[in-house]
């Protein structure tokens, strides 16, 4: 009987302090965020970082002109370049602070774009 309890015991503490691996886009899956046109950005496989240096705001909107970072929770890191102006009212805020673009079917095809609220 002792024995079961420990095993049980041991089991619990193990499952409990088991993390699945979580990607630094993980909050747009979280949030189950939705692009302008009420369709879901995907997931942290199809998100990706933008370093500021790679944003300037003009006119028109943002100019993205620079690497889209990727990092899946499994798998290879990986980045791509965009070079795309992307209108201010297709922009939603980032909620950490920085850009962020989703793409599915392809790199081409932007579902979403996060920017940081002005003056970040």
């Amino acid at each position: 009987m002792i024995v079961r309890v420990l095993i049980a015991i041991c089991c619990s503490i193990l499952l409990s302090s088991y993390a699945f691996p979580h990607g630094p886009a993980q909050w747009i899956a979280d949030e189950h965020a939705k692009g302008i046109d009420g369709s879901l950005c995907c997931g942290e496989q199809d998100c990706g970082w933008i370093s500021q240096r790679d944003v300037t705001a003009t006119d028109q909107g943002y100019h993205i002109h620079g690497l889209v970072h990727v990092v899946p929770p499994s798998g290879q890191a990986f980045t791509y370049y965009v070079e795309e102006v992307v209108p201010y009212s297709e922009a939603q805020p980032s909620p950490t602070g920085d850009y962020w673009r989703c793409s599915w079917p392809t790199q081409a095809d932007r579902k979403c774009m996060f920017a940081p609220p002005p003056g970040s």
